[in-house]
């Protein structure tokens, strides 16, 4: 029996995303993978002010949800390349562990669960 299981594909497409999309499914159906259109989500980067945004990208007629934020390798990013998500995160991690210790100034905190 062969199992066979990929996760966290990041493609990077500066034209046609749409033929390159279809390339990877047609890849992923070669090699007997399904892609989960539920759990796959577009990306697009707009550094500009530019309010024109690209046509939406489909997989097998499911339209593909598009998102304006990431986490990419633990880090938070939005489509403007800003780091505001991830040091807003950190910042509430540590408030998180601030008012631990203020309640409880003898406990020994875990750091599973503080840390994002």
């Amino acid at each position: 029996m062969f199992v066979k299981y990929a996760d966290d594909l990041t493609g990077t497409f500066f034209t046609n995303a749409q033929e390159e999309v279809d390339n990877v499914v047609l890849h992923s159906i070669r090699n007997g993978l399904k892609i989960n259109t539920e759990k796959t989500i577009e990306f697009v980067i707009n550094t500009t002010n530019s309010m024109l945004d690209p046509p939406p990208l489909f997989i097998d007629g499911n339209k593909i949800a598009r998102s304006r934020d990431i986490s990419l390798l633990g880090l938070k990013i939005d489509n403007k390349l800003m780091l505001t998500a991830e040091i807003n995160s950190r910042i509430t991690t540590g408030n998180r562990m601030l008012i631990f210790l203020l309640h409880f100034p003898y406990a020994e905190p875990s750091i599973k669960g503080w840390i994002a």
